[in-house]
């Protein structure tokens, strides 16, 4: 457990998630640089939502801590998620270029198609733009169907 005040607000926040896997070294060295050095962690949580369906897609985060971003599938508002459709960004520069990236990287995740799979019942996936239709499954949103 990991217990941290920020240093704008003088707020305490705990942490009870365990280390992530490998893939993920960036962001718990990140809020551990953080929490030793006392400084403040940004993150904007998205729930990628489908309204009409009344379906949570895809939960993505952007975490800010000093000058890096890192940017990834969230199987919550907690920690990291694998995927194989989100790839994670890492980026460093100033407030408004990482502002940039970050818009950048929510709009093309939420932009992409979704796809449905028919039997059994459905999971829903999103997929990168141009990407065939897989057999046994159909367009949901953003499809050449849909346009």
């Amino acid at each position: 457990m990991m217990t941290a005040r920020t240093a704008s607000t003088g707020l305490f926040w705990t942490s009870c998630v365990a280390p992530h896997p490998t893939g993920y070294r960036e962001y718990d060295a990140a809020l551990e640089w953080a929490f030793v050095n006392r400084e403040s962690v940004l993150e904007a949580i998205v729930d990628v939502i489908d309204f009409g369906k009344n379906l949570r897609l895809k939960v993505l985060g952007a975490t800010l801590v000093g000058t890096s971003l890192i940017c990834m599938e969230r199987n919550d508002s907690f920690g990291p998620e694998p995927s194989k459709d989100v790839k994670p960004l890492n980026a460093t520069g100033s407030p408004e270029e990482l502002g940039r990236i970050t818009a950048d990287w929510f709009e093309e995740i939420v932009r992409r198609p979704v796809i449905h799979a028919m039997r059994p019942p459905g999971r829903w996936y999103s997929v990168a733009p141009g990407t065939a239709l897989p057999t046994g499954h159909r367009w949901a949103r953003n499809g050449p169907s849909a346009e």
